[in-house]
């Protein structure tokens, strides 16, 4: 009965996924997803080495899309070129048999090395307006990237200077995956990225600071453009410590006598 309700994606072009939130298991998949994947598996797919997703479980998406329409992740896929970065959107479905499922949608392909044109101009800042004062202003660190440049940091706010512990005129002259331990592999990632639309829920990075330590953010990024010129702001959200104590949770709950129990 299930693939009966899910069959009636099999006529799309568009590559989809329905997967069982709580084992993660992949339920049914068309031909253009089939076709795309081949024989990587659900796991190799959103952990490779272009992908990025907001939660590694995907039972804790059903909490979120009660109250968010969308939610996206960045996955690596095979193509006659090599590996490839793409982003999904992930909706909620509710069918009969199995309740409420996972759908992955392959949204749109860009190659390692693509970025989109739109003209040469160069950001300036300005010292005035509002959201020069809204910009430098703010508590949160903010960075201004320019996507057509390989990731150039094109600006920082106070407080994103204050985190890096890099001045001004050093955090300018970097590109973000030089502060990604990705390195140049999170380039297609950003491009993604930069086409998504506002209101996702951000993904997770792990940064470099300027003494070589590490750090655990989120990033809320998306479109934005000043004076003219198509560039992404996005706004870093430390998660260190949140991270580390998860970890330290899960690691007592594996030791725990009556987990192991049970």
């Amino acid at each position: 009965m299930l693939l009966k309700e899910l069959a009636v994606f099999e006529v799309l072009s568009t590559p989809i996924w329905v997967v069982h939130p709580f084992n993660e298991r992949v339920v049914y998949a068309n031909q253009a997803s089939r076709t795309l994947s081949g024989e990587m598996s659900l796991n190799e797919m959103r952990n490779g080495i272009y992908s990025t997703c907001p939660e590694t479980q995907l039972q804790h998406y059903l909490r979120y899309l009660d109250t968010m329409s969308e939610i996206f992740e960045v996955w690596t896929l095979p193509t006659a070129n090599g590996l490839q970065s793409v982003y999904c959107k992930t909706t909620l479905i509710d069918t009969e048999d199995c309740g409420c499922l996972l759908l992955f949608e392959a949204v749109k392909l860009l190659a390692q090395n693509q970025s989109i044109h739109t003209g040469s101009r160069r950001y300036q800042r300005r010292n005035n307006g509002f959201f020069a004062r809204f910009f430098m202003t703010n508590t949160a660190p903010m960075l201004l990237i320019d996507p057509h440049k390989d990731g150039r940091i094109v600006d920082a706010n106070i407080a994103a200077l204050r985190f890096y512990h890099y001045s001004d005129e050093e955090m300018r002259t970097k590109h973000t995956w030089q502060i990604n331990t990705l390195g140049r592999d999170v380039i297609p990632i950003m491009n993604n990225i930069a086409n998504l639309p506002g209101g996702h829920k951000p993904l997770n990075f792990t940064h470099i600071l300027a003494d070589g330590s590490l750090r655990h953010v989120q990033t809320y990024a998306g479109p934005v453009v000043l004076y003219n010129i198509r560039l992404m702001l996005c706004i870093i959200h430390d998660i260190t410590e949140e991270v580390h104590l998860k970890k330290e949770l899960e690691f007592s709950a594996a030791h725990d006598p009556v987990n192991r129990l049970a």
